[in-house]
C-alpha cells in the first residue's frame, strides 16, 4: 500500500510536471510565433559583424561591409537602388533587401512555399518583379513590397521537376536555366521558346571517362542578339536569341595526354569585355576568349604567375571587368580572396583579402566592388586602390 501511495504521488508530480512543460512549451511557440510576425514585418537590426583580419582586410581595400540576417546564402541581384539576396534558414528561404550604397537593410521577407528547394535560389530583378527560382518553377514578388504576386509563377521547367538553378534577365525577357539540358526564354513572363541543348550535344560528348547523362547550364549571357551558354561538360553552345535557333558551338572536350582519358572542364561563368570579347571561364584552365568580330578563339590558361600547390591553374567562379582590369573569385579553395588581373599588363595586380567565406556573386558600382560571401556577409571594397 506504501509503495503504492509512493507511485500515486509519483504519478501527480510526474502529471504536473509534464502539464507545466506543456504549458511552458506553448507559451514559448506563441512568443516565437508573434516575434517572427513583427520580424518578417519589420527590417531586422543588424547583427554585430565580427570578421577575422579585419585589419587586414582594410589594408587592401575593404571599406564597408553587413552581415545578412541568416548566415546561409549564395545569390543576389540588385537594380539602380537596391540589393536583394536570397539566404536560408532551416528549410526555408528569405528575399533580404539592402541600399546599394550605404548596404543597410531595407526589409525582408519568406518566400512563400520555399522549402522544397534543397539549395539557395537564384534570383533576378527587372522594374517590377524579384524573380526567384525553385523546383520547376520561377516565383514572382512584388520587388517594393515582397508580397507574392498574385500572377503565381512563371512555369519555367513544366516538363520536369529539375531545379531551377540560374535566372537571367535581359531587358524585357526572363531567361532561365540550370539542371538537365535546358533553357527557357520568357518574353513579358510568357513562354517564348525552349531549348533542349541534349540536341546539340558535341560529337564526342560520350567519350568522357565515368560519362553518365547529366549536363547543367551554369550561365546565360545575351549579346548582340545572340545567346550564349556555357554547361557543366565543356561546351558553349551559341543560338539566336529571337528564335532559339542553333548556330554554333565551341567545344573543350577533348583527350588529355596528361591524365590518358578524355575529359570535359566545366565552363563556369560568362562576361563580356568592350562589347567585343565574350570570356568564358573553365575549371583549371583559366578562361577562354572569343572576339565576336572574327571568331577567333584565344584562351589564357592561369591568370598567375606562379603555380599555388595543387591548384596549379586558375579556377574562376565569378568574374567581371573594371576598366583594363579582369575582377574574379575563386570558391572551394583555402584562399578566401578575390583577384584583379591586369589585361594590359598580363599579371595580377591587386588580392581583396582578410574577409571569409568564398564570394559568390559580385558587381562595381562606380569605384566600388561589391561582394556577397556565403557565410551571410555584403562587402564593399574600393576599387581606388589599385
Amino acid at each position: 500500500m506504501q509503495n503504492k501511495t509512493v507511485y500515486i504521488i509519483y504519478g501527480v508530480v510526474f502529471s504536473s510536471l509534464i502539464g507545466y512543460a506543456f504549458i511552458k512549451n506553448s507559451a514559448k511557440k506563441e512568443r516565437e510565433a508573434q516575434a517572427k510576425t513583427v520580424a518578417i514585418k519589420k527590417p531586422h537590426e543588424q547583427k554585430t559583424a565580427k570578421l577575422p583580419d579585419m585589419d587586414i582586410a582594410k589594408k587592401y581595400g575593404l571599406t564597408k561591409l553587413r552581415k545578412l540576417k541568416y548566415d546561409t546564402t549564395w545569390n543576389m541581384a540588385w537594380d539602380d537602388k537596391n540589393i536583394y539576396v536570397v539566404t536560408k534558414y532551416k528549410k526555408s528561404s528569405f528575399v533580404e533587401v539592402y541600399d546599394k550604397k550605404s548596404l543597410k537593410p531595407i526589409q525582408y521577407n519568406k518566400i512563400p512555399h520555399s522549402s522544397i528547394h534543397d539549395t539557395i535560389s537564384p534570383i533576378g530583378v527587372n522594374d517590377e518583379h524579384l524573380y526567384i527560382g525553385t523546383n520547376g518553377v520561377t516565383k514572382l514578388l512584388d520587388k517594393n513590397s515582397l508580397v507574392f504576386n498574385t500572377k503565381g509563377y512563371i512555369n519555367a521547367l513544366s516538363d520536369n521537376q529539375n531545379r531551377v538553378d540560374g535566372i537571367r534577365v535581359y531587358k524585357n525577357h526572363i531567361i532561365t536555366y540550370g539542371e538537365q539540358n535546358y533553357i527557357r526564354v520568357f518574353q513579358d513572363e510568357k513562354r517564348k521558346y525552349f531549348i533542349n541543348q541534349e540536341r546539340n550535344y558535341p560529337p564526342n560528348i560520350r567519350k568522357i571517362k565515368d560519362y553518365w547523362d547529366y549536363n547543367r547550364v551554369n550561365d546565360v549571357i545575351v549579346h548582340k542578339d545572340k545567346l550564349y551558354s556555357a554547361n557543366y561538360r565543356g561546351f558553349i553552345n551559341i543560338y539566336d536569341f529571337k528564335t532559339g535557333k542553333f548556330l554554333k558551338q565551341i567545344n573543350t572536350i577533348k583527350f588529355e595526354k596528361e591524365w590518358g582519358y578524355v575529359l570535359a572542364k566545366n565552363i563556369q561563368d560568362i562576361a563580356v569585355y568592350q562589347e567585343r570579347y565574350i570570356y568564358f571561364a573553365q575549371d583549371f584552365r583559366g578562361v577562354i576568349i572569343l572576339d565576336t568580330q572574327t571568331d577567333k578563339i584565344t584562351t589564357i590558361k592561369t591568370l598567375f604567375e606562379k603555380h599555388r600547390g595543387i591548384a596549379k591553374d586558375t579556377e574562376i567562379f565569378q568574374m567581371l571587368f573594371y576598366k583594363d582590369n579582369l575582377i574574379f573569385s575563386e570558391i572551394f579553395y583555402r584562399e578566401k580572396c578575390v583577384y584583379v588581373y591586369s589585361l594590359s599588363q598580363k599579371k595580377i595586380i591587386h588580392t581583396f583579402k582578410g574577409h571569409n567565406g568564398d564570394i559568390t556573386e559580385m558587381f562595381v558600382d562606380g569605384d566600388r566592388l561589391v561582394g556577397l560571401s556565403d557565410n551571410g556577409y555584403l562587402f564593399e571594397w574600393d576599387l581606388g586602390i589599385f
